[in-house]
């Protein structure tokens, strides 16, 4: 069995939470920003390799996991009578997995090969329930970005977007043979390959149901999230089989 398996939890928090504020020479601003790149390669061999047993693999994942938020909490009373007020969450997160099953000869039962990429971090920006805001304005923003440590150098493709967060996974069969026990089903069943990118993270921002907020200018809710998943399968020089 050879894995790779590659998992950044993120856990950016910044909160105001049960506390009087108040700001008498302008504004205020709470932030929370994470930044976050992870790839993954797992090489099935660059030799014969004999795998045997239902559960052998040659599997690689990248995972980003948690949440970067912001926000007021609880009773929070935040006062900035003329200035401004900006709650902002910001996470910028790229994931590449790359499984190249190498030029080796590989025998197994099921689920041989099997490449995952996931951006599963939330982004939230929060004025909360029972909170009180008196501001010159209001601004609730939560962004999804791709890393900027995610560069088209790092990417197989070699081309990335700086604001949209994306997840690819790639799996290479290379010069290997599979055989493979399963049904050709749902993913994750008895697939012999399997190759999934995918991005669950929410990206929120909102202004709680009962929330106090006096702002003589302008309030702005916003939430912007470009996102962009692929999932790529190269036969290469190998075959699969599944009986």
């Amino acid at each position: 069995k050879v894995t790779a398996h590659s998992t950044i939890t993120v856990a950016a928090e910044a909160y105001i939470e049960d506390a009087a504020v108040t700001s008498t020479g302008g504004g205020a601003q709470i932030t929370a920003d994470s930044d976050a790149f992870i790839k993954t390669k797992a090489l099935g061999a660059a030799v014969a390799v004999g795998i045997s047993g239902a559960g052998a693999q040659v599997v690689g994942t990248s995972d980003i996991l948690g949440r970067v938020e912001s926000g007021l909490k609880g009773t929070t009373n935040l006062q900035a009578d003329s200035g401004e007020v900006i709650i902002s969450a910001r996470s910028a997160h790229g994931a590449v997995t790359d499984v190249d099953g190498g030029s080796g000869a590989i025998a197994v039962a099921v689920n041989l090969m099997k490449s995952t990429a996931t951006l599963g971090a939330d982004t939230r920006a929060v004025v909360g329930d029972g909170t009180r805001v008196n501001a010159g304005s209001l601004t609730v923003e939560a962004d999804a970005l791709n890393s900027t440590r995610y560069t088209n150098a790092k990417d197989p493709e070699g081309s990335v977007a700086e604001d949209t967060r994306t997840a690819k996974a790639y799996l290479t069969l290379g010069g290997v043979g599979l055989l493979g026990s399963g049904s050709g089903g749902e993913p994750g069943s008895d697939d012999a390959a399997e190759t999934t990118a995918r991005i669950t993270g929410s990206v929120e921002a909102y202004i709680g149901a009962s929330a106090d907020v006096d702002a003589t200018g302008a309030v702005t809710v916003e939430a912007v999230s470009k996102s962009f998943a692929r999932a790529k399968s190269d036969g290469g020089d190998g075959s699969i089989g599944i009986a």
